[in-house]
């Protein structure tokens, strides 16, 4: 059986999209920096836009693959959300969808307003 690649964002792929402006507050998992372990994000444990900036020195964002195609799909200006990325068979399917909302944004075609909604 084919070895399954880890479907979320490590660290460094997150910091990745911060810096193209996906909100920190649309993670649905986290990394905890004391343990370098990942878990699903608790949305009951403070109010979703304080979580990371209150625990900011403890936890960091991360997104699994559903929630980035989530967030693409949402943010994407298109009526019809057309998810097609280049798939490069050495890298992850969290690499192909950073590299995909990288070029929607420099084409102008993510709005992650509409996360807000």
């Amino acid at each position: 059986m084919k070895i399954l690649q880890n479907h979320f964002t490590t660290p460094e792929q997150s910091k990745r999209l911060l810096e193209l402006g996906v909100p920190a507050n649309s993670a649905d998992m986290y990394y905890h920096l004391a343990n370098h372990q990942y878990y699903v994000r608790d949305k009951f444990s403070i109010k979703q836009h304080d979580f990371f900036e209150f625990y900011k020195n403890i936890f960091y964002p991360c997104w699994s693959v559903g929630r980035l195609i989530e967030i693409i799909t949402i943010c994407r200006e298109e009526i019809y959300t057309r998810l097609l990325f280049s798939r490069v068979d050495d890298h992850t399917n969290i690499e192909n969808l950073i590299h995909y909302i990288s070029a929607e944004i420099e084409n102008g075609h993510i709005d992650f307003s509409k996360l807000e909604d």
